[in-house]
Formats: C-alpha cells, sequence, structure tokens
C-alpha cells in the first residue's frame, strides 16, 4: 500500500493516505476525506520546481543538509523524480 502526503480538507491536520482506498476518516478531526480530492489539493499547493530551486541553490552553497531536506520533500510529493533522487544522492554523498 502506497501512502501519499497530504492535507485534512476540514482542520488542515497533515495526513497519509493510501492511494487504493475512496474515503477515509481524518486522525485529528474524525471528519470524512475524500481521498483523490485531498491528494489533488495538495499537489496544487506545492510548488515542485520552487523547491527543486531551492535544493540546487543550498547544493551549491555546500548547504548539503538543507539541500537534502529540499530533495526529500520533493520525493515525499512525486517518488519518482529522478532529479530528486539524483540530487539526494549528490547531497548524501557530501554530507
Amino acid at each position: 500500500m502506497d501512502f501519499k502526503p497530504a492535507k485534512c480538507p476540514n482542520c488542515a491536520g497533515q495526513l497519509q493516505l493510501p492511494e487504493n482506498i475512496e474515503r477515509v476518516r481524518c486522525m485529528y478531526c474524525g471528519g470524512e476525506v475524500i481521498v483523490a480530492e485531498a491528494l489533488q489539493r495538495f499537489k496544487e499547493t506545492i510548488n515542485l520546481n520552487n523547491i527543486f530551486e531551492l535544493a540546487q541553490a543550498a547544493e551549491h552553497a555546500a548547504n548539503y543538509e538543507e539541500s537534502y531536506g529540499y530533495y526529500t520533500k520533493i520525493l515525499e510529493v512525486n517518488p519518482k523524480d529522478f532529479r530528486a533522487w539524483y540530487g539526494k544522492a549528490i547531497a548524501a554523498g557530501w554530507l
């Protein structure tokens, strides 16, 4: 079962939702969450290109710990992003 980060539309609590289930209950407020809608809203609020630019800027400044963190954030949303995997590996090598 694959889990993706999302926010509860009712209370804005940080959730990890399975993609293969239609509806779940929020563990914070108990409200019903439609998984597909919550995942889509979460993706729309995060601009991965901006995070990628921050990761590269931190890498060029030799701030590899920060760079590693940004690449990890990208991979939490899109685990198939090869650029983020490569950047994370470079940052980990320098740590």
